[in-house]
Parts: C-alpha cells; sequence; structure tokens
C-alpha cells in the first residue's frame, strides 16, 4: 500500500494464479477494526480488475464498510 497516494497495487505472476483472500483493516489508533474481506482471483486469462469508489471518510464507533466491484 502506498501511504501517501493510499493505493493497493502489484502485478501479478503465474505463480499467483488461483485465489487469494485479502483483509484490509483500518488502524484508528489505539484500535484497530477489521476492514474488509476481498477474495481476489487471478486466472491464466489475465489480470484481475477491482474496482469501486471508497468513502474518503470515516466516523468513530460506525461501521465503514466498502464493497470493490470486480470485472
Amino acid at each position: 500500500m502506498n501511504e501517501s497516494t493510499k493505493q493497493l497495487s502489484g502485478t501479478p505472476s503465474n505463480n499467483d494464479i488461483g485465489n487469494h483472500n485479502v483483509v484490509i483493516n483500518i488502524n484508528d489508533t489505539p484500535v484497530i477494526t477489521q476492514g474488509q474481506n476481498v477474495l481476489i482471483t487471478m486466472s491464466e486469462d489475465g489480470a484481475p480488475t477491482i474496482t469501486g469508489s471508497p468513502s474518503t471518510s470515516a466516523m468513530a464507533n460506525v461501521p465503514y464498510n466498502f464493497t470493490p466491484t470486480a470485472k
């Protein structure tokens, strides 16, 4: 994750083919809360595309939700 842009990115290789469960956590010191579970499936057909427009703000004591769209 790039700290300045808040972008999560990477380049998969053939060794990455298959399903990958990713958990994105939000750290609001001193509390760490579990964020979003994401399943990324890498196939031999090409790289996956995950899109969405998450909210850039959150409130204390209110669950934060973001559902990405995979194409």
